[in-house]
């Protein structure tokens, strides 16, 4: 379901809840309600043909149900603002920017631990850390971390 059908069918369960509750069982409005909900719930019927060498073999009855999943998603505003954008650029619904986005992060192969760890490594070398300094920072750091934890405790 897209979502101006899903807005429509949450305008019409509000709508069939509130005549239920008034007892209105054999009112036009229901009727028309009724009627609505059964055309929606109708099952789509074709015919598929199996073609070997452009000779028609074997037809096939089918009904199809269209599967859809509705989430709840929360993103920020900027990640909102830029979907938004992307959405303009493809010509396309914020929804369909959203797959294409995931489709296309998909394609793209993780990065290896291996790299992971030489860019850490670089990092740390690119700081020109003594065995020395490191040690203070360390200790530095966990003084800090324990007078915290004291200054909490005490509260």
């Amino acid at each position: 379901m897209d979502r101006e059908v899903m807005r429509l069918r949450d305008m019409l369960s509000a709508k069939l809840s509130e005549i239920i509750y008034n007892s209105f069982w054999f009112s036009p409005e229901m009727d028309f309600l009724m009627a609505a909900i059964d055309k929606s719930q109708e099952v789509i019927w074709f015919r598929v043909y199996l073609f070997i060498d452009n000779i028609k073999v074997w037809p096939y009855l089918c009904s199809m149900a269209v599967t859809s999943i509705k989430t709840t998603y929360s993103l920020d505003v900027e990640t909102v603002e830029k979907l938004a954008e992307l959405a303009r650029r493809w010509n396309v619904s914020k929804s369909a920017a959203l797959r294409r986005a995931i489709r296309a992060a998909t394609k793209i192969a993780p990065p290896r631990a291996e790299d992971a760890i030489r860019a850490l490594e670089e990092l740390q070398e690119s700081l020109d850390l003594s065995k020395g300094l490191a040690r203070r920072w360390e200790k530095k750091t966990r003084d800090e971390r324990r007078a915290s934890s004291r200054h909490l405790e005490s509260k």
